[in-house]
């Protein structure tokens, strides 16, 4: 028998002083615009997002909002994309935001879970596959590939872990006792196991003290029993098209991996990943037609950006494909110019992101 119970309905609300709340509104709708539907109205708007509902208003000194979803995560995920950015956008206004309704100050993240290691092993000389498992991982399956793992410090024992601030954003713990987090992508998810599988490049030496890498570290390391966190998912799903290109180095491969198996038949799809060197090749099963071609650092040849460029897909009159490149910040920025400026590509054709940063460490 179908269930045709309606599902929850949460709610909350709060109302934010600030000294030019339509301006603030209006950056929030300008930016937001690329992510989530918006609907702009007289005195306010409404944003709608695959995991709930915000709507705003102005009035007398301040904007307030009320949100709406079907669980406790999707409620989370309006607060904190809310909160982070009103306060972006207010700029040196830093305004108070307290909301009221369902979800309780305090409580563990409804987006976070709490990991053990189950088994490591190498699936090329620097690529280490985790395998972690958690409960009550279905709303891993959607909204998203990547998620944050939370490497706890040695020592804290038990780790502590990252509670429902009174603003929406994740309270932290405090110096020596928070975890440490770095973003990567669910390469296999099983639910009925309760089972996630990353993949996790070996970057950088746990014995060198100017190259910190907590999550190489923690790969490198890694033993069955061992405990991290996980928040999520979000980022990384592609539009529907004919075509495809994937760009990335190894930072994006999981990624890559992921969304080849999940291709349909009908799809063609180019491939160009760079890696050191041929030991970090991968088998890619894909249901579709790949075409895979694997850059090497060890030897000359054209960078993702100049291959991009020389692509026939762009010049040949055909469908316009869907690109999606994942690699360092600087190759980023040099792909997004040419895709959506000179190569003049609509933005919903495209996903291009900053995997990491030479030179900097974090996120």
């Amino acid at each position: 028998m179908t269930d045709t119970r309606p599902s929850p309905r949460l709610v909350s609300s709060a109302r934010i002083a600030l000294d030019e709340p339509a301006s603030v509104l209006d950056r929030l709708c300008d930016h937001l615009s690329e992510y989530v539907t918006v609907e702009r109205r007289e005195g306010g708007a409404t944003f709608v997002a695959e995991y709930g509902s915000a709507r705003a208003n102005i009035e007398a000194g301040a904007v307030v909002v009320g949100l709406e979803s079907t669980d406790e995560t999707g409620l989370s995920f309006l607060k904190l994309t809310v909160a982070e950015h009103l306060l972006a956008f207010a700029g040196d206004q830093k305004p108070v935001i307290r909301w009221s309704g369902d979800g309780k100050v305090g409580e563990l993240l409804a987006y976070f879970r709490e990991m053990r290691v189950v088994s490591v092993g190498n699936v090329t000389p620097l690529m280490r596959r985790i395998v972690l498992s958690g409960n009550d991982l279905a709303r891993f399956a959607k909204g998203g590939l990547h998620v944050r793992l939370l490497f706890p410090p040695a020592g804290i024992v038990p780790p502590r872990w990252p509670v429902n601030g009174e603003d929406g954003r994740p309270q932290w713990p405090k110096g020596d006792e928070k975890p440490e987090a770095r973003i990567y992508t669910i390469r296999h998810l099983d639910v009925t196991k309760g089972e996630v599988t990353i993949d996790m490049l070996l970057h950088g030496d746990d014995d060198d003290d100017d190259h910190h890498s907590p999550g190489a570290d923690f790969a490198r390391n890694a033993r069955p029993g061992d405990i991290v966190g996980m928040t999520g998912p979000g980022g990384g799903s592609i539009g529907e098209a004919g075509r495809y290109i994937l760009l990335g180095d190894e930072t994006a491969l999981p990624a890559i991996a992921r969304l080849l198996e999940t291709m349909p038949e009908s799809a063609r799809v180019s491939v160009f990943i760079e890696v050191a060197n041929a030991d970090e090749e991968q088998v890619l099963p894909s249901p579709a037609v790949v075409d895979l071609h694997w850059l090497h650092r060890d030897a000359a040849g054209d960078s993702l950006a100049a291959t991009l460029r020389n692509h026939s897909w762009l010049t040949d009159g055909g469908e316009t494909p869907f690109i999606l490149a994942g690699c360092e910040h600087t190759l980023a920025q040099e792909i997004r110019q040419f895709v959506l400026k000179e190569a003049g590509i609509a933005r919903e054709k495209c996903s291009i992101a900053a995997y990491w940063r030479r030179g900097s460490e974090g996120e």
